[in-house]
């Protein structure tokens, strides 16, 4: 898990709409959105795709990995995001 954070957190930080983002040591995410998106409306996004977020801050979301996530859960999420541009 702590690996398919490194994958997604490196394809967000591709994206133009993503802020800063916290170092990613371990299976958890937390990152800014911009740019059109706000936490909530990012995460309503993701919900309609089957992936859940947490909006944790005005500006900030929390994305959580485990055990259960699997490489073409961990794709999907990428391809997702990468059509939120």
């Amino acid at each position: 898990d702590h690996a398919h954070a490194k994958m997604i957190a490196a394809a967000l930080l591709e994206q133009t709409f993503v802020g800063h983002m916290l170092p990613v040591e371990t299976n958890i995410l937390i990152f800014e959105v911009h740019g059109g998106w706000t936490p909530v409306k990012f995460r309503d996004y993701l919900e309609r795709e089957g992936i859940r977020v947490m909006a944790i801050s005005p500006t900030q979301v929390r994305m959580v990995l485990h055990l259960d996530i699997t490489p073409e859960m961990v794709e999907k999420t990428i391809g997702v995001n990468r059509t939120m541009a």
